[in-house]
Formats: structure tokens, C-alpha cells, sequence
């Protein structure tokens, strides 16, 4: 057997970079419900650093946060979100964990994180976190804390783009 030689292959051009168009998949906010707007403002007040002025409503950043977040949920959590808060205002009292003096509301919020039911302790995490995020995620916050991840990103940036010809792998 004589083997012809491969032919020589030219090399392939760098992927071009995909357009994309953020703004196109924006989705307006889902507006919530008066007694879901009450229960994430008493959830806020006790998840936030307590006595502390920090230069903005943690209740309403907490509300305007969660209502652009809702419309990226899949639907049925998207829809199921004010009942998981009726969960966390009644879930283990006999009257609504919002109506509590604060350091009351802050027991009883801890106490749904030890539930013995699964879906309580679920609802509640899911419930504190995104309230958290919105928190600590306000500029004010970041200015508090002082934290300043911009030199990091930009440096992240400039790192793919020397290495993958973009900021991102793709």
C-alpha cells in the first residue's frame, strides 16, 4: 500500500463572536399583591443588619428586586411565589409573622429554617436569599462594605479577551 499524502488544510477563522441583544429578552416586572408587598417588608426589616442606617428601604428595594425577578422564573414559581409567602407569614404561628415585634418576627423566621417540614425550610431559604440579594446588592451596601469588584471584572475582561479573542469562552 501507497498512501497519497492529506491534502493541507487551511486553518479556520476565529468564531465570530454572536450578536446578541439583551434588551430584546427584558421582561416587564410581575407586580405583587398588597399582602405579598406587607410580608417581604417585615421579612426585609429582619434580614437586614439592624440598627444600622444604610441609605435606602431594604423593604422596598426587596419588593422592586423580587418583582423584575419573578418574570424569569419558570412559570408555575413564578405564579407559586406569593403563595410561598403565605407560607412564611402563617407557616408555624397563629397569627401573621408581619404583625410580630421584630425580635419575635426574627425567632420565628429562624424557627421556619429548622422545620421539620421540608418545603417550609425550602420556601423560607428561597424567600431569605432573594431578599438578601436584593440587600446586598443595592450600591449602598457595596459602598459599606466596601466592596469594589470592578478592578477584578476588568481584569477578568482583559484575561479572556487575550485569551479567547472575546470577554467570554464563546
Amino acid at each position: 500500500g501507497h498512501f497519497e499524502p492529506m491534502p493541507m488544510v487551511e486553518p479556520i477563522a476565529a468564531p465570530a463572536r454572536p450578536q446578541t441583544f439583551p434588551e430584546r429578552r427584558k421582561r416587564p416586572p410581575k407586580r405583587l399583591g398588597r399582602g405579598s408587598r406587607r410580608i417581604l417588608r417585615a421579612v426585609a426589616e429582619c434580614v437586614a443588619p439592624a440598627k444600622v442606617d444604610l441609605g435606602f428601604d431594604p423593604g422596598e428595594r426587596t419588593i422592586e428586586f423580587i418583582e423584575h425577578y419573578l418574570p424569569y422564573l419558570p412559570p408555575l414559581l413564578g405564579r407559586g411565589f406569593p403563595l410561598g409567602l403565605r407560607v412564611v407569614e402563617w407557616g408555624l404561628v397563629l397569627r401573621r409573622a408581619s404583625s410580630l415585634p421584630r425580635e419575635a418576627r426574627t425567632r420565628y423566621f429562624d424557627s421556619l429554617g429548622h422545620s421539620r417540614w421540608g418545603f417550609v425550610r425550602e420556601i423560607w431559604a428561597a424567600v431569605r436569599g432573594l431578599t438578601a440579594c436584593a440587600i446586598y446588592s443595592h450600591p449602598a451596601m457595596h459602598a459599606r462594605l466596601e466592596y469594589a469588584p470592578q478592578g477584578y471584572l476588568d481584569k477578568m475582561v482583559a484575561y479572556r479577551r487575550e485569551k479567547f479573542g472575546a470577554p467570554e469562552p464563546w
